[in-house]
């Protein structure tokens, strides 16, 4: 349905209203802001925009959507509720929620309009008499009594194994990088020896990576993952503040990481891209609301029963084969010990309520605190059998045993009780400076083992899509408002061309040229993503993209002008530099990008 009035309706609502559909797309008020009605209906057509928005609709809601789509120009309020089987009540509360989340809008008449992508997803039927499903209601969720202390154990257990998993796959990486492919995740081999060397099983051990990840502890060069200097200061935390992180970790990560295949049945690997999902999210803030639901003293019956609840809740939020996604969440959780027994931990209440601080003081309840060797007796005034307090005053580590075999033997170290406490272990009790000095001039300078670096900060309760502070919508509905109005008209009202009014004059400027392009073509970027693209191209800028090839191999490269907009067919695509191929053949190459496998954009330094 080309043509849609959503300008003239956004300009009809009152301040509140407007508001509150800001406030439901909050992905699509920048920075920079809509600069009137125009640009503002354009970002709420954006393709990007209406899936994200479509993935937090419940199951009436899609299924009023897509009946409202298939009527096409024959949509209605009355014709929508003859064509679905339920109260009509249902359809109007469903279709409520389409109006504040400005995926379906009134126009004259009582037509109902609908997103352009609504419409490209489910193309409009004709001559169809059957009535479509509809699933007002939530199904019922089948409970069992269990014994509040009984989860409390248990999920105590799962918390410990966990913990204990993502030390050992960190202490593995410190041992030897873990081997990854350039872009498609940790090697196959690389997982095995996490496994063998936590002792756990696939899930736990794609779990751990996976958190630690998003926790800040790896750095990845391409071809290894190392542990960055945040992750060698994490591994120096109490237990309970370790836990608590790489649970927020896991309620923060974009992806589901037991997920071991895509929709077309191709491996997945530990850490892939492509696991990326932004439905997951989503998907576990539901899973602790329904779980919370639960009765004290209850638990969900079966599994099968609380992924159909999700399913209801949010049927799109993750597109993936079957219920696979909903019960893998649920098995993530049981594994972090956020859920045990079909009802939820206290970890994973405080968890849901964002209690960073009360999830690590609960975790160090039940996690092991670190020991003084010297003094791990019960009694600390009593030395276990074969534990030794070795005084030194500073220690000395080297790869090269036989540089210190060679060191301790110099005659000017003799005096400075310098003594092999291990082959690759060298330690002194002698002032640090004097030992330093000596070790010098022996020809054996030491140098300075760097401190760990500094923590990564904990993940966000909500990642942002963009920098900055979240935008204000109460006072951006204030200046979209102060706009004129612009009166809806009637389609049954044409004007003869001498009675239109002329369209201006002035030329566009190469920034707007190249932002409608973009627009048009690109519809995996979000609006501000288009603005920074198209300031590349009319300012001859370099920026990099996130592109996915023929093949879908998903790379990231800097394009660099001369920028060119080419044709092939009925598509625009983009002509210009690729630093990466120029790269590797040295010399400058050109390449056309086409605008619709552009992923994301970014901004380059200098």
């Amino acid at each position: 349905m080309t043509g849609t009035p959503l300008p003239d309706w956004l300009a009809t609502l009152e301040h509140d209203a407007l508001a509150e559909v800001l406030a439901a797309r909050i992905d699509v008020c920048g920075p920079p802001a809509p600069r009137g009605w125009a640009d503002l209906a354009g970002r709420l057509q954006q393709k990007q925009s209406v899936d994200r928005a479509l993935k937090r609709m419940t199951r009436p809601c899609v299924q009023v959507a897509e009946t409202a789509a298939a009527l096409g120009r024959d949509a209605t309020t009355a014709s929508i509720a003859e064509s679905l089987d339920g109260p009509a009540s249902a359809v109007d509360d469903a279709l409520s929620a389409l109006k504040q989340h400005a995926l379906v809008w009134p126009g004259h008449d009582g037509v109902l309009h609908v997103a352009d992508p609504l419409l490209e997803r489910w193309p409009t039927r004709r001559g169809t008499a059957a009535k479509a499903p509809f699933d007002p209601y939530p199904p019922r969720l089948p409970t069992v009594p269990v014994d509040p202390e009984r989860v409390e154990r248990t999920a105590a257990t799962r918390l410990k194994e966990f913990v204990a998993y993502a030390s050992e796959t960190l202490a593995e990486c410190t041992r030897r990088p873990l081997q990854v492919f350039k872009v498609a995740g940790m090697q196959p081999k690389a997982l095995q020896r996490v496994m063998r060397s936590a002792r756990c099983n696939e899930a736990s051990a794609r779990l751990a990576l996976a958190c630690a990840q998003r926790a800040g502890l790896f750095v990845n060069d391409g071809t290894h993952i190392h542990l960055s200097p945040g992750g060698e200061a994490f591994t120096l935390l109490p237990p309970g503040e370790q836990a608590a992180r790489l649970l927020f970790a896991w309620w923060t990560l974009p992806s589901a990481p037991t997920r071991t295949r895509l929709d077309d049945g191709k491996q997945l690997y530990p850490l892939s891209p492509k696991a990326a999902c932004d439905g997951c999210v989503q998907m576990r803030r539901e899973l602790a609301k329904v779980m919370q639901g639960v009765p004290e003293g209850q638990g969900v019956q079966a599994p099968e029963h609380l992924a159909k609840v999700l399913h209801w809740h949010r049927p799109l939020a993750c597109e993936h084969v079957s219920d696979r996604p909903p019960r893998g969440m649920l098995q993530e959780a049981v594994l972090l010990g956020l859920i045990a027994h079909g009802a939820l931990s206290s970890f994973g209440t405080l968890l849901a309520a964002g209690d960073h601080d009360g999830l690590a003081r609960g975790a160090s309840r039940v996690l092991p605190v670190f020991r003084d060797p010297a003094t791990s007796g019960p009694d600390g005034g009593v030395r276990p059998p074969g534990l030794r307090e070795v005084p030194a005053t500073c220690v000395f580590q080297s790869e090269d045993t036989g540089l210190l075999a060679r060191a301790v033997r110099h005659p000017a170290l003799q005096d400075l009780g310098v003594r092999l406490l291990s082959p690759g272990v060298l330690i002194a009790t002698a002032p640090r400076e004097s030992v330093l000095a000596a070790l010098r001039a022996a020809g054996y300078p030491p140098v300075e083992d760097p401190a760990p670096g500094p923590l990564p900060p904990p993940p966000t309760e909500e990642p942002a899509p963009t920098e900055g502070p979240a935008p204000d919508v109460d006072a951006l509905a204030k200046r979209l408002r102060k706009n004129p109005r612009v009166p809806l008209r009637s389609p049954a009202r044409p004007r003869s061309a001498a009675s239109r009014p002329a369209r201006p004059s002035r030329p566009l400027t190469a920034l707007e040229r190249a932002q409608r392009v973009i627009t048009r073509e690109a519809r995996e970027l979000r609006s501000d993503e288009i603005e920074l693209l198209a300031q590349a191209v009319a300012e001859d800028e370099r920026v990099r993209i996130t592109y996915v090839d023929q093949n879908g191999v998903e790379t990231a490269r800097i394009i660099s002008p001369p920028y060119e907009q080419v044709r092939m067919g009925r598509r625009k695509l983009l002509k210009a530099v690729c630093e990466l191929r120029s790269a590797e053949t040295g010399r400058q190459e050109e390449r056309n990008f086409h605008y619709s496998r552009i992923q994301a954009v970014e901004a380059v330094d200098g």
